[in-house]
């Protein structure tokens, strides 16, 4: 009996030291908490493993948010449907949000009434390699009014970026993953003062890679390019509803390949030329007799960087459609996700989808401090005035010939050539408080002025300090407009034909913040 229990003892002590000098994940009776959803990798690589590198490891946190509250104040259109004295035509309606034209993605809008955004981007890597994941959500649960799941993004973005070896002298890099990318955006740090690149942003799963090369000490050379595409579809038999952002299942599988090549001279010079493909052939979506769907886009742009003296960008770009009815949301052109919100805004339904579109967009800025304290920098902690001047004109030319006139227009579409103008004088005398005054002009049809209308928006803006990183921005826009405006019912169904009367003053309150 003593050698059987000698040897079962032996037997536990063995076990238990195996446990003891095993990892902490190995003691448990299944993975550990928090090791990733993941099988096996490529290779045999299991994902639970922490990888050994010369260079620490680093975490960090960025993000950005803007949330207003906002009112618009309007008339009702008819009296009560019973004739009683429920309400009137003309009584005092108020609209959140308001109800203005400029649906996002057509040619009328403006950005005047910013729509809430929150971001939220974390990234964990090294100097030679980062894994990067963005949240993202286009409202704010406490705020909302229905329950609209599309609205809440989400996991927008998630990518590696590696580097392959840059120099002092070059620069080598490569994202993979699921991502966006932006070209043509007219600020000089941001997306301009109309939130639409004038060339093109291409958002999906794929990889892009870039380049950079110093030629002497002032002139360099950029090369970038990519393949991006879908990695789902609606399935067939999909409903268009609310809770799936009105999906259109005639939408097809979609990819694209875009090649960029700039030239830099000393910071002060910056100049771009781009190529953009999409196309869609796929026999799942729903009509599968229709065509396969593809749009090329060309583009050039000039971006002149003068210090003290301001920054001017101008650009065009040319976008030629064929049949792209079924093309889906890889390339945004003019900020519209497919080729139904194109045809809808631009071409319009008579044109099946094909033509062209021809669009130029410009933005100068300017501050007077820095002009004054030249060649010394301003460094932002003095009193200063800020002008901002941006326009852009679309010029559209379906295959076929369309009747534009009203009530086509009201539809949002642009009639032949379209366009919009703008100014912003902006005064801060402290450091808590700037006064800002915004002019827009918004011309749906050159030939018509019916159908163009006015902005005019005062501003207070409060800040904690000269060059803080938040901004509460108190707003009232006043909206004239040509007996030919109208808008569409809010609605995320893009097929919704509805309309209503505008909202003619509006105000807002929007709280914002990066970091």
């Amino acid at each position: 009996m003593k050698p059987r229990l000698t040897s079962l003892a032996a037997l536990v002590s063995a076990t238990a030291a195996t446990f003891l000098l095993a990892s902490p994940a190995a003691a448990e009776m299944g993975l550990e908490p928090g090791a990733p959803r993941a099988s096996t990798m490529p290779g045999g690589v299991s994902p639970g493993l922490k990888s050994e590198s010369k260079d620490d490891w680093r975490f960090n946190f960025n993000g950005f948010m803007s949330m207003p509250v906002w009112m618009g104040f309007g008339e009702r259109a008819a009296d009560s449907p019973d004739d009683g004295e429920a309400f009137k035509e003309g009584d005092l309606t108020l609209h959140a949000p308001p109800v203005v034209p400029g649906e996002r993605g057509s040619s009328a809008y403006t950005n005047v009434m910013a729509p809430p955004w929150t971001q939220l981007n974390f990234s964990y890597g090294t100097s030679q390699v980062t894994a990067t994941v963005i949240l993202a959500a286009k409202t704010a649960s406490s705020a909302q009014g229905y329950f609209n799941p599309p609205d809440h993004v989400g996991i927008q973005d998630a990518f590696i970026s590696l580097d392959l070896g840059s120099t002092g002298e070059s620069k080598y890099q490569v994202h993979a993953g699921a991502f966006s990318s932006r070209y043509g955006t007219m600020g000089e740090y941001d997306e301009g003062q109309y939130a639409t690149p004038v060339i093109a942003r291409v958002q999906g799963a794929g990889v892009l890679g870039s380049a950079r090369w110093q030629l002497g000490n002032k002139f360099n050379v950029q090369a970038e390019g990519g393949v991006v595409g879908n990695i789902d579809k609606p399935v067939l038999g999909t409903n268009p509803e609310g809770w799936n952002g009105y999906v259109d299942a005639n939408i097809g599988s979609t990819f694209a390949g875009h090649g960029h090549l700039g030239f830099v001279y000393d910071k002060l010079f910056n100049f771009g030329l781009h190529a953009l493909h999409s196309f869609s052939s796929d026999d799942q979506a729903s009509v599968q007799a229709q065509p396969d769907a593809s749009m090329t886009i060309l583009g050039a742009d000039a971006r002149l960087t003068m210090g003290p003296y301001g920054h001017l960008y101008f650009g065009v770009s040319n976008a030629n459609a064929k049949d792209i009815a079924s093309l889906g949301s890889v390339v945004y052109y003019l900020d519209n996700p497919n080729g139904i919100d194109l045809i809808r805004n631009y071409l319009g339904a008579e044109s099946n989808g094909t033509g062209t579109i021809t669009t130029m967009g410009l933005q100068y800025d300017f501050s007077l401090a820095s002009a004054m304290l030249a060649p010394e920098p301003f460094s932002g902690n003095a009193p200063d005035l800020r002008l901002s001047v941006f326009g852009m004109m679309s010029m559209t030319k379906p295959d076929v010939d369309i009747d534009r006139s009203p009530p086509i227009n009201r539809l949002g579409i642009c009639s032949d050539t379209c366009m919009k103008m703008g100014g912003e004088l902006t005064y801060k005398p402290l450091s808590f408080l700037a006064v800002s005054f915004r002019g827009d002009q918004v011309m749906q049809d050159l030939d018509n002025t019916n159908e163009s209308f006015t902005i005019l928006s005062p501003r207070l803006l409060f800040s904690s300090d000269w060059n803080s990183q938040d901004q509460i921005t108190l707003q009232y826009s006043n909206y004239m407009y040509g007996n030919q405006v109208a808008v569409r019912n809010p609605s995320e169904d893009p097929t919704s034909n509805i309309y209503t009367k505008p909202d003619q003053h509006t105000v807002s309150l929007h709280a914002s913040m990066w970091w």
